[in-house]
């Protein structure tokens, strides 16, 4: 679930990112309030490497965030690539990979807040996820997290 702080740290990046080439991903605050650790995965649409990630720090990241400021304390600043189970964030990101299997958790729908499934996409602002050969429409609203399901090959 996005907070006001991650809302408005993502307002402030996107449009920095989108001058440069890149997309916010997403935007997560995570361990403890005495250690916090900010991650910020960022993408371009043709992949993203190591030395982007490292550019996109150094040259424009690290200065907006901390502009904006949500973290009062000392925090880990990580810069990643959204990796194999790419956080889903925007209903562009549903639309974009529908198709792929999900892991979403939303408000309460009929008494059920985790879905794994085949995403279909968007319908009337809401994301359709087959479940075990049933269609789900989950208002986007109401999704807290998901993420692709990410597939490991060896």
């Amino acid at each position: 679930m996005r907070t006001s702080d991650t809302a408005r740290l993502i307002d402030a990046l996107e449009p920095a990112a989108e001058e440069h080439g890149f997309e916010i991903v997403d935007v997560q605050i995570l361990g403890s309030a005495g250690s916090p650790i900010l991650r910020i995965y960022i993408d371009k649409p043709d992949g993203i490497n190591l030395d982007d990630i490292a550019s996109a720090q150094e040259e424009w990241l690290e200065a907006i965030v901390d502009e904006v400021d949500i973290i009062e304390s000392e925090y880990t600043l990580e810069v990643s690539s959204p990796g194999i189970d790419r956080p889903l964030r925007t209903m562009q990101h549903f639309i974009d990979w529908a198709g792929e299997e999900v892991k979403l958790v939303s408000e309460p729908i009929d008494g059920r807040k985790r879905f794994t499934g085949i995403l279909k996409g968007i319908e009337e602002g809401n994301v359709i996820v087959e479940c075990d050969g049933t269609d789900f429409s989950i208002p986007f609203d109401s999704i807290n997290d998901a993420h692709i399901k990410g597939k490991v090959s060896f």
